[in-house]
């Protein structure tokens, strides 16, 4: 099992996700030369999507921080297909 940095609590929808900052070592050739560079890891552990993960792939140069949290609403509306960002919280894992 991964152990991920933090955890999303989104109480409108009754889902937890837990994201971290990809390593790197799931990009493939293909993802660099498209441009993608780095991705948030999730693993959605409750809500109608439960069971569900995978990987947001991002331009790090399309975040205005070096911090990689600030990727978390855009993986957030990929990993649940919405049009928006819900309102979340977001809990360090210890």
């Amino acid at each position: 099992m991964i152990s991920f940095e933090y955890m999303v609590t989104i109480p409108s929808l009754d889902t937890v996700i837990y994201m971290q900052d990809g390593s790197g070592d799931q990009l493939l050739a293909e993802d660099y030369e498209q441009g993608y560079d780095s991705y948030v890891d999730y693993e959605i552990r409750s809500g109608k999507n439960k069971g569900d993960g995978g990987l947001y792939m991002y331009k790090s140069a399309d975040i205005v921080s070096d911090d990689w949290r600030d990727a978390i609403p855009e993986a957030i509306k990929f990993a649940l297909d919405l049009d928006t960002c819900p309102k979340y919280t977001l809990t360090e894992v210890e």
